[in-house]
């Protein structure tokens, strides 16, 4: 497995165990499921940073989508089965969906291309042999 799929994988796991997580709390702590939003922000930004490293800027970008997506459906789906990810209607239509999706998704690739920035300025890592 490359270092940029490890990157994929391992930071779509964290997405979706972070909004597991968050889901748990938000019912034991009585907050704002919305409001840890902030996490996945930041796992995104992360993706992006180490994403950057295994091919770059493009890297990133492609990092942070595929994040977002795994966000927008597993991630909200074990948020739906926990409890605070569902809708007050209980139903979404696909419509609806894709749109969050898609708003998942720019917002991610968004935050990657932080996280690339913060590669670029970082530099790359040292080696040592």
């Amino acid at each position: 497995m490359t270092y940029g799929v490890k990157v994929l994988v391992l930071g779509s796991l964290a997405v979706v165990l972070f909004d597991g997580a968050a889901s748990l709390l938000s019912l034991q702590g009585g907050f704002a499921y919305s409001s840890a939003a902030w996490g996945s922000y930041v796992l995104y930004v992360a993706v992006g940073f180490f994403a950057a490293r295994a091919g770059g800027v493009w890297s990133a970008l492609r990092g942070g989508v595929v994040v977002g997506l795994v966000d927008a459906s597993l991630g909200w789906g074990l948020s739906w089965f926990i409890g605070p990810g569902r809708p007050p209607s209980g139903v979404v239509s696909l419509a609806s969906w894709t749109t969050v999706a898609i708003i998942v998704t720019i917002t991610a690739a968004m935050c990657a291309a932080v996280g690339a920035l913060g590669n670029r300025i970082v530099g790359p890592p040292a080696k040592f042999e």
